[in-house]
């Protein structure tokens, strides 16, 4: 009988020694994923900030290419030799920045769902 107690309580100790090496390394793989998904959020979150300043940049541009297409264009105007030929290439140039500035914006909002969607699953 005393036998079959100690071999009773061996086995209820090297179960609970799995538990607790089940629970360690359910919390290891918790903590490792945990960190994966932060650094993806950052590298995500910095992806978001340079296509922002590409944006900014490309907006800057833009306007500036307006401005001086404006002024061009009132030159020309006044000097009655306007052709065109520059009036449409500048329309298309203005247009592919236009479609430029899109572009980014919607892969900015595309990174951003990204970036809510790993934070919530993370939760």
């Amino acid at each position: 009988k005393q036998w079959y107690q100690r071999r009773v309580r061996d086995n209820i100790f090297k179960l609970r020694q799995e538990v607790s090496d089940l629970k360690q390394k359910r919390k290891e793989e918790q903590g490792s994923r945990t960190k994966e998904v932060d650094s993806i959020m950052s590298e995500q979150g910095k992806k978001v900030e340079t296509l922002k300043q590409e944006i900014s940049e490309i907006k800057k541009e833009n306007s500036e290419l307006l401005v001086q297409n404006k002024c061009l264009s009132e030159a020309l105007d006044r000097g009655g030799q306007r052709t065109v030929k520059e009036s449409d290439e500048k329309e298309l140039e203005n247009k592919k920045l236009k479609e430029v500035v899109i572009a980014l914006k919607s892969e900015i909002k595309e990174l951003e769902r990204i970036q809510v969607k790993s934070a919530v699953s993370t939760s």
